[in-house]
């Protein structure tokens, strides 16, 4: 396995262990309870990371010699 591919493998696993936390908070929420403000805006921090995490790997991904 290429350094380049251990990278990429990295950054995905990253990117899939925070998309799981999301998640599990998400899960976590009961309709109509109250929910801790501090904790939401993580959520949405996290969310905002990911998103930038995506863009940021399809391109390394597109400079990556095929």
């Amino acid at each position: 396995m290429s350094a380049t591919t251990k990278d990429l493998d990295g950054a995905i696993n990253s990117i899939g262990e925070r998309v799981s936390e999301i998640c599990e908070f998400l899960q976590d929420l009961e309709d109509g309870k109250p929910v801790d403000p501090e904790a939401l805006a993580e959520a949405q921090h996290d969310c905002r990371n990911v998103s930038q995490s995506m863009n940021s790997l399809k391109r390394v991904v597109n400079r990556v010699p095929r």
